[in-house]
C-alpha cells in the first residue's frame, strides 16, 4: 500500500474509471491510498493524459516526485526525482520515456539519470549508485486463468554502485542486462528458457523453480557458454575483482552451477559448481604473482583485523621451518582437522562445502565453514580482512587460478601455511607456536601436543579458555581428540597402540602457561560455534 498525492482529481479515477476522456490535466493535491497490485490488475489508461507535481511515498523514507508526465496514445514521457521524505534532500533526477500497449500486454520504459551525482538508497544500508541509463520492458504472455507468465528485460549502462557489504570500493558494471521468462501459479515460480543475465560480456543462462509449500524448495541451474579467457577477465567488474581482473590468459572458459534445496530434507542438498577450461594458459599473473611464492617473500600478519607484523617466509628467517622439519603428528593432525583432502582436491572440497551449508541451515546460523587450506592461504596472502561479498568472490576465483596454474606445488603451499597461520596472541607459524606452548622445536612435537595445536587453529587467541581452573583441558576437547585420532588411525598415520594410549592431556611448558586463566570466563558454547 502506497500513498499517492495529486491535484484536483483522484489518481484512481484517472486510471480506472473514465476511459473515454481525451485529455486530463492535474493541478491541486489530494491523497488516495491505492493497492499497487490492484492497480496493475485494473489499469486502463486514457488515450491522452497529462500530470504535474505528483508525489508517491515509497518505503524507507523515499519520495518520488513527478514534475511532468504526458501520454499521447500509447507513448509517454516523464520528468521525476527521488527525495528523502524526512530531510527533503534530492537523491537523483531522472527523465523517462516509453510505451504502454494494453492490447499486447506490453510496456517498455527507458530512464536516464539527469545529473552526474550518485543516488543514495536508504533502503540498502546507505548504498550509493549511478548510471547513464536504464531500459526495462515487461510483457504478459498468454496463459491459462490460474497461471501468470511474464517476460521481463532490464538493461543498465555504466552502472556504478557502492555498499560496504558488497565491496570496500565502488563497483563498476559497463553493462548489466537480463531477460527473465517467469511462469507463476499459486505455489510455484518457474524460470524458463530463454532466461539469462549478462554482466559485461559474460552471459549466465539460467533455469529454475521455487516452491513455497509444503516447505521451501529451490532448484536452479546456471551456466555460461564458452568464452575466451581474455574476454572473461576483462569482463570482471572493476571494484568487485580488484586482484584477479589483472590476469592475462588465453584459452576458453565456461561456468556451471546446479543447486537443489528442500528445507524439509536439508540432507538431500544438491550442490555442483565448476569453472571448466579448455587450452587454458595464464600469460601474466598480474597482481596475484603466484610464482613468487616459490621464493622467499614477506607476509603481513594481522592482529584484531589490522596489519601487525612483517614475516619473512624463507630460510633467511630463523623461525622458518621446512616441511621435513615439522613433526608428522602435527602435519597430519592439521590436515585431518582443517582439510583432509588437501593433497587430492583442486582447491575446493565440494562435499565439505555442501556439508557446511547443511549444518548452517539446520542450525539457522553460520556455524561451519567450508574453506580449504588453499582458500585460507589466498585470503591471508592476497586479500584484505574485510567481510564483503567481493572478497569471497575474489577468493574463490584466485583459488581456482592458483590450483589450475600449477605454479606452486601442494607441498610448498602447505609449508607456507604452517609457517604463517596465527597460533596465539602475536604467535605466527609453527616454530613460534612450538616455543610458545611447549618450549621445543616443531620436529619434536608429540601426538597430544599436535592435536592440541590443531584444535586451536580456528580461534588461536582463545587458547587459554580451552583449560579449566585446574589447568586441565576442557571436556569438549575429549571429543575432538577422539575424532581426529580415530581418523589418523583409519588412515594408518598412527599405530593402534598410540590410539589406545592417547589421553587428552597436555602440559604447557612455554610462556603460554602464564596466560592460562585460573577460572572460567567464556561460555563453553562460544567455543563450539
Amino acid at each position: 500500500m502506497y500513498w499517492v498525492g495529486y491535484n484536483q482529481i483522484n489518481f484512481s479515477n484517472i486510471l480506472f474509471t473514465d476511459k473515454n476522456r481525451d485529455t486530463l490535466f492535474i493541478s491541486d493535491t489530494i491523497l488516495a491510498k491505492i493497492s499497487f497490485l490492484a492497480m496493475l490488475r485494473n489499469i486502463s489508461p486514457p488515450s491522452s493524459l497529462k500530470m504535474k507535481n505528483g508525489s508517491l511515498v515509497l518505503p524507507d523514507s523515499l519520495l518520488l516526485s513527478i514534475h511532468n508526465f504526458s501520454m499521447e496514445e500509447s507513448k509517454f514521457s516523464c520528468l521525476f526525482q527521488l527525495n528523502n521524505k524526512i530531510t527533503r534532500d534530492t537523491l537523483g533526477k531522472f527523465s523517462s520515456q516509453g510505451i504502454v500497449n494494453r492490447e499486447q500486454s506490453f510496456c517498455k520504459i527507458k530512464v536516464y539519470q539527469e545529473t552526474s551525482s550518485k543516488l543514495t538508497l536508504p533502503l540498502w544500508s546507505g548504498a550509493t549508485l549511478s548510471m547513464d541509463s536504464m531500459i526495462v520492458s515487461v510483457k504478459l504472455m498468454p496463459s491459462p486463468k490460474d497461471v501468470k507468465r511474464t517476460e521481463t528485460a532490464l538493461n543498465f549502462y555504466n552502472f556504478k554502485i557502492f555498499n560496504k557489504h558488497l565491496s570496500s570500493q565502488e563497483c563498476v558494471f559497463e553493462k548489466i542486462q537480463y531477460l527473465l521468462n517467469v511462469h507463476l501459479n499459486h505455489n510455484t515460480l518457474y524460470i524458463e528458457n530463454p532466461s539469462w543475465i549478462k554482466i559485461n560480456d559474460i552471459t549466465f543462462n539460467l533455469t529454475g523453480e521455487i516452491k513455497k509449500e509444503p516447505a521451501l524448495q529451490i532448484k536452479t541451474t546456471i551456466q555460461t557458454e564458452q568464452l575466451p579467457a581474455g574476454k572473461f577477465f576483462n569482463s570482471l567488474p572493476v571494484g568487485l575483482f580488484s586482484v584477479s581482473r589483472s590476469t592475462k590468459a588465453e584459452g576458453l572458459l565456461n561456468y556451471f552451477l546446479r543447486i537443489g534445496l528442500d528445507l524439509s530434507h536439508t540432507d538431500s542438498l544438491l550442490f555442483e559448481s565448476e569453472l571448466k577450461k579448455e587450452n587454458f594458459r595464464i600469460k601474466n599473473f598480474g597482481k596475484a604473482n603466484f610464482p613468487s611464492l616459490n621464493e622467499p617473500f614477506y607476509y603481513t600478519g594481522h592482529s584484531k583485523g589490522f596489519p601487525d607484523r612483517k614475516i619473512l617466509v624463507g630460510q633467511e628467517n630463523p623461525d622458518f621451518v621446512s616441511l621435513e622439519n615439522i613433526s608428522n603428528y602435527l602435519k597430519n593432525a592439521v590436515l585431518i582437522s582443517e582439510d583432509g583432502s588437501f593433497f587430492f582436491h583442486d582447491g575446493f572440497n565440494e562435499d565439505a562445502f555442501r556439508q557446511s551449508i547443511i549444518t548452517n541451515l539446520k542450525n539457522k546460523k553460520f556455524q561451519r565453514g567450508g574453506s580449504t587450506i588453499t582458500m585460507q592461504l589466498v585470503k591471508n596472502i592476497y586479500l584484505s580482512r574485510e567481510k564483503t561479498i567481493s572478497r569471497k568472490l575474489e577468493e574463490i576465483l584466485l583459488v581456482w587460478l592458483l590450483e589450475n596454474s600449477h605454479a606452486v606445488s601442494k607441498e610448498r603451499l602447505y609449508e607456507i601455511y604452517l609457517n604463517i597461520i596465527e597460533w596465539g596472541p602475536d604467535v605466527f607459524g609453527i616454530s613460534e607456536a612450538s616455543k610458545f606452548y611447549f618450549s621445543k622445536k616443531p620436529i619434536n612435537l608429540n601426538l597430544q601436543e599436535s592435536l592440541f595445536l590443531s584444535s586451536i587453529i580456528p580461534r588461536p587467541k582463545n587458547f587459554k579458555y580451552y583449560f579449566d581452573k585446574k589447568g586441565m583441558l576442557r571436556e569438549f576437547l575429549k571429543e575432538y581428540y577422539a575424532f581426529v585420532s580415530e581418523k589418523l588411525l583409519i588412515k594408518e598415520l598412527i599405530t593402534s597402540a598410540e590410539f589406545e594410549n592417547l589421553k587428552p592431556e597436555i602440559k604447557l611448558t612455554g610462556p603460554a602457561k602464564f596466560l592460562v586463566m585460573p577460572q572460567d570466563s567464556l561460555p563453553l558454547d562460544s567455543l563450539n560455534d
